[in-house]
């Protein structure tokens, strides 16, 4: 294991978290903070390294199952699924890239393409895109879209069809905010941007939220990547925090994406910093010998659905 000492990084005396890392588990005092945090478990009074992982024999099909937790044996337990089980589109959905919602209505496994409507054709997760209030086929190049409406979809991994100011439908890759810079669009799912005077999109700091009901965090996303600055409401003006002192024992760790722990009746940055996956942890499976192991909803896979949600207006 790779530990990684404190890279909490300094906007002149404002704190910005890595919300990639969390505190070392023996660093954490707090049992409900402790069983929050992926990789550690309460364990006869402390906070101890725990892989959960469900294991299943290696010939099934892995996409077939997700490992839940299960009360009555108090550990966690492969449990295979159907997409036909999943009534709602909604429910469907959260089982993305394996079970899609089609046009008859139903929750199955992809087909083709053109059995999704417009509303649920699968464009970012498969070779599909949208012509004509159709799904279709393979990927379109962004300009042949000809309208604001219809900009829509990927050309490539990496290309997102926006539209721009000058009226054209062009493949971009999204990075941060100011990848957007020169688009009618200043602000996609989990990145907070905004429109500087000069009309460039930059992300949007603490004193950009006007209430203290808004005051949270101000998120800074970069692909890969995702940090965010510690905002505190003080004297009327919602301002980065110099420091977590405003912060209590049921906040600390949850507003800080644990990289701060409670400790002494206050809330300090832990000494140690570690990734929030465990390295043999790869891609939400490992393969042994004989077995595969699944881990659910790991960091990696988190953060990649996190990249993924960049691209959806």
């Amino acid at each position: 294991m790779i530990f990684y000492f404190i890279t909490l990084l300094a906007n002149g005396n404002s704190i910005i978290v890595d919300s990639n890392l969390r505190c070392s588990c023996s660093e954490i005092k707090v049992q409900e903070d402790c069983n929050t945090i992926m990789n550690c478990k309460w364990v006869n009074s402390k906070c101890q390294d725990y892989v959960y992982e469900c294991q299943v024999d290696i010939t099934t099909d892995i996409k077939s199952y997700t490992c839940n937790w299960n009360s009555d044996t108090n550990k966690y337990e492969a449990q295979r699924f159907e997409c036909s089980q999943f009534k709602s589109s909604y429910d469907c959905g959260r089982l993305k890239p394996h079970c899609f919602w089609n046009s008859t209505e139903m929750c199955n496994t992809f087909t083709s393409c053109p059995d999704y409507n417009e509303q649920h054709c699968p464009i970012y997760d498969k070779e599909c895109s949208i012509q004509d209030n159709a799904c279709i086929d393979g990927l379109q190049q962004c300009k042949n879209y000809t309208s604001e409406k219809t900009c829509r979809g990927v050309e490539s991994g990496e290309q997102e069809c926006l539209w721009s100011n000058d009226n054209q439908c062009k493949g971009q890759n999204l990075i941060d905010c100011t990848s957007l810079t020169g688009y009618k669009i200043c602000d996609v799912n989990l990145i907070e941007c905004k429109k500087n005077a000069q009309g460039n999109c930059v992300s949007i700091t603490c004193s950009d939220k006007k209430q203290e009901k808004d005051c949270t965090n101000a998120r800074i996303v970069k692909q890969g990547k995702s940090t965010f600055y510690l905002c505190v409401w003080n004297n009327g003006q919602c301002i980065e925090a110099t420091n977590a002192q405003h912060l209590d024992i049921e906040t600390c760790s949850r507003e800080t994406a644990s990289n701060y722990k409670w400790v002494d009746n206050k809330c300090q940055v832990c000494s140690v910093l570690q990734p929030k996956i465990l390295e043999q942890q790869k891609d939400g499976y490992v393969e042994y010998e004989n077995q595969i192991v699944i881990i659910y909803l790991s960091a990696s896979i988190l953060s990649k659905l996190a990249i993924l949600l960049l691209c959806i207006d």
